[in-house]
């Protein structure tokens, strides 16, 4: 029996990376397993079947690579097959997205870092619904729509989430049995029947009046209040249709002038899509007296410190959003700020393809076939617009 790593450079990437395979010889079967790891033939030793010091990551590397050798040579000592070992490895759900949170955390999936999360809760809801229903594993073949009935009424009949959090898991449960099966690891293709799905939400999110935000823009808070600071990133987050993810992340080289007048242009850290947005002069007083660094607390911690804001400003209005109800500022988030100047201007007219070329939504209902205007054609129409004065 022999098994050992090996570089695979049949195949290189485009910038010379091959992939480090895992070589299985038993009895004279042999089998190549895919490593996640890619390096350049510098950066590997072939007597060791390791990578080399030069590599940055090489003890994660190797670590991972020992800890895959050690498994299939354990499976092996049992009296397990070749054969049996790939289709136990292949087609556990659970594996694969232990296996594909491992290499994002990585940087080896182009998955942004923050997209981790709903992987992670996914795998952790899945795992609790394999214990709940005393399975020791999930398959790809197992997924029907008797499963995702069963786990709808498990997460939301069991309490452990409401709709909005199962829709989550059912976006990223379909997301990775397409990407497991473009990698040939099953042919399930439950996940794009009409049936399997999310499921639709009743939803009834605040938005902020005018008159609300000149309320918070009219508090007296002592410039080195910590709620100074979270009030101003409110703010800008409205001027500028920004979610909270980018609203910290402008600086001063994000800002250009044309024809006398400044524009924001920056691209969203979720989507990556360019937005271009017109300068109104609130925004600019607010980002000077910043020095153009909105930097700090977490979306949780602004979430709270925000509620604090809006009770201080007033506003109390009575408000239902979903199965509550209460004073309005109950209900502010970092995300109301978005959306109140989203609907902002769609209440003055504003063409919903120049909204959501500002805000840089992917997807408009109307008027989408035959406008085609770009972020920055878009953000000149927009700069007489009073909100943005």
């Amino acid at each position: 029996m022999t098994v050992k790593a090996m570089l695979w450079t049949y195949k290189p990437r485009k910038n010379g990376a091959c992939n480090i395979k895992i070589y299985a010889n038993m009895h004279g079967q042999k089998k190549y397993f895919t490593t996640p790891f890619s390096v350049n033939r510098d950066d590997f030793d072939s007597k060791r079947g390791l990578v080399k010091k030069s590599h940055p990551l090489h003890k994660i590397y190797n670590a991972q690579i020992k800890n895959r050798i050690l498994e299939i040579e354990t499976h092996f000592s049992t009296g397990g097959s070749l054969n049996s070992l790939r289709k136990k490895k292949s087609n556990s759900i659970l594996t694969y997205l232990t296996d594909f949170i491992n290499d994002t955390e990585l940087g080896l999936t182009g998955i942004e870092q923050s997209t981790v999360r709903t992987y992670k809760a996914t795998l952790t809801r899945l795992k609790q619904y394999c214990k709940d229903h005393h399975l020791s594993d999930l398959f790809f073949g197992e997924i029907n729509l008797e499963f995702y009935d069963d786990f709808r009424r498990y997460l939301i009949e069991g309490g452990h989430c409401q709709i909005p959090g199962f829709n989550n898991h059912v976006k990223t449960l379909k997301a990775s049995m397409r990407l497991a099966m473009e990698k040939g690891l099953h042919d399930n293709t439950i996940y794009q029947h009409r049936l399997f799905r999310k499921l639709p939400v009743d939803t009834n999110k605040i938005f902020l009046t005018e008159e609300e935000i000149e309320q918070i823009e009219d508090l007296e808070i002592e410039e080195d209040h910590p709620l100074s600071l979270e009030r101003d990133r409110f703010l800008i987050s409205y001027y500028f249709l920004t979610r909270y993810s980018d609203s910290v992340l402008i600086r001063r080289k994000d800002f250009f002038e044309r024809n006398t007048k400044f524009y924001l242009r920056y691209f969203q850290k979720k989507t990556k899509k360019e937005c271009v947005v017109p300068v109104r002069d609130a925004a600019w007083s607010i980002l000077e007296r910043r020095y153009f660094d909105l930097s700090g607390d977490t979306n949780q911690e602004a979430n709270r410190k925000l509620k604090s804001i809006c009770a201080m400003a007033g506003i109390n209005t009575p408000t239902v959003e979903g199965n509550q109800n209460g004073p309005k500022w109950m209900f502010v988030t970092t995300h109301t700020a978005r959306r109140s100047a989203a609907t902002h201007l769609a209440l003055q007219g504003v063409n919903l393809k120049i909204i959501a070329d500002l805000g840089g939504w992917k997807k408009v209902e109307t008027l989408r076939t035959y406008l085609r205007s770009s972020g920055l054609d878009s953000a000149e129409v927009a700069k007489d617009l009073d909100f943005f004065k």
